[in-house]
């Protein structure tokens, strides 16, 4: 992934599913990044497995 999806969403690691839901609706409302990149960082952030990618390529 070539973006943070952290950085797009503007959470912390340690943000919970509930945390990330909320930020994807500011984000969309902010309209920094396109509907499909914030779709994407959020997809991420959701699967387990996918936010350990996440964590691995954008540590803090």
């Amino acid at each position: 992934m070539e973006n943070n999806p952290y950085d797009i969403l503007g959470v912390s690691q340690s943000a919970s599913k509930v945390e990330i839901s909320k930020a994807v609706t500011l984000a969309m409302k902010r309209k920094q990044y396109p509907v499909d990149v914030i779709a994407k960082a959020q997809k991420s952030l959701m699967k387990s497995e996918e936010r350990i990618i996440a964590d691995y390529f954008h540590p803090i």
